[in-house]
């Protein structure tokens, strides 16, 4: 994917990515690195990526696949369904509201 090399080191690792333009829908596996800066602040004994940063990545990926257009106004809601810590891979879906 280009451009993951010189990302930011607060982003994680984007393992594959698949868009559907006629629906809007993008999906991908995500890898969080396991040098995050954020570890050693939060929390250095049991280092887990804040919800801040989660909803980050999520509104970044948006953007750049066009779901989302300018910056976030609001959330009407959120659920963290896992705790993410280091060397996690997950799936991502978004799709339009």
């Amino acid at each position: 994917i280009a451009g993951v090399a010189t990302a930011p080191r607060w982003r994680p690792v984007l393992q594959e990515v698949a868009f559907e333009p006629t629906h809007g829908v993008l999906t991908g596996r995500l890898r969080v690195p396991c040098d995050l800066p954020i570890f050693a602040g939060h929390f250095p004994a049991m280092p887990i990526v804040p919800g801040v940063v989660q909803l980050g990545w999520v509104v970044e990926l948006a953007q750049a696949h066009g779901l989302a257009a300018g910056p976030l106004a609001g959330i009407a809601s959120a659920k963290f369904r896992r705790i993410l810590q280091p060397g996690v891979e997950l799936q991502v879906r978004l799709q339009p509201g």
